[in-house]
Order: structure tokens, then C-alpha cells, then sequence
């Protein structure tokens, strides 16, 4: 399978080894949490590191295609909620909003 995708095998075992865990090193299980959270930072700094959170729900469930529905739970502590009027946004930490 790797050859016929034509990805190395370092590159694929890289991938394999951040997203994924094996018990007997030929059986990989996708860790579904840690790609969510990712393409959650990913989605956010495609976005200049601000989204209204219904925008991003919407956007995060549907590129987050995996079994149960997307939580904002499993992003507690990778990103910042914040209420503006009317309005909950999405961010990601940094040190100059931390300090504002």
C-alpha cells in the first residue's frame, strides 16, 4: 500500500507513529482524538487564528470525518473560547492574548 500511494516509508512511518498506535508493529489504530485536535489547529490557523465557533463546528465536523460527532471537550486546554456580544470565538493560545 505505501509503494502504490508512492509515500516513502520513513514519511509513512512518520505519519503512522504521530496519529496512530500499534501493539505488535503491524496493526495500526488510528487515534482519532489526536486528529481531531489537529486538524482543529489547522482549521483555526487556515483561518488567522480567530473563527466564530459556529463556522468552525460546522467546518471541524464535516473535514473531521470520523465516527462520533466532533466535542469541543477533546480541545479544552489546545484552544480559547471567548464571547463577544453575541458571538463565540474560536482561538488558538498565544502568549500576546494570554497577556491582554
Amino acid at each position: 500500500m505505501v509503494g502504490y500511494c508512492r509515500f516513502s516509508r520513513v514519511l509513512a512511518r512518520h505519519y503512522l507513529e504521530l496519529y496512530a498506535s500499534t501493539a505488535d508493529g503491524k496493526v495500526w489504530e488510528l487515534d482519532a482524538k489526536r486528529v481531531r485536535v489537529e486538524l482543529a489547529r489547522w482549521l483555526i490557523k487556515l483561518n488567522d487564528n480567530r473563527m466564530e465557533i459556529h463556522n468552525f463546528m460546522d467546518l471541524w465536523g464535516d473535514i473531521a470525518m470520523l465516527e462520533r460527532p466532533v466535542s469541543l471537550d477533546i480541545l479544552e486546554g489546545v484552544i480559547l473560547v471567548e464571547q463577544d456580544g453575541d458571538q463565540s470565538w474560536v482561538y488558538l493560545p498565544s502568549v500576546s492574548r494570554v497577556m491582554h
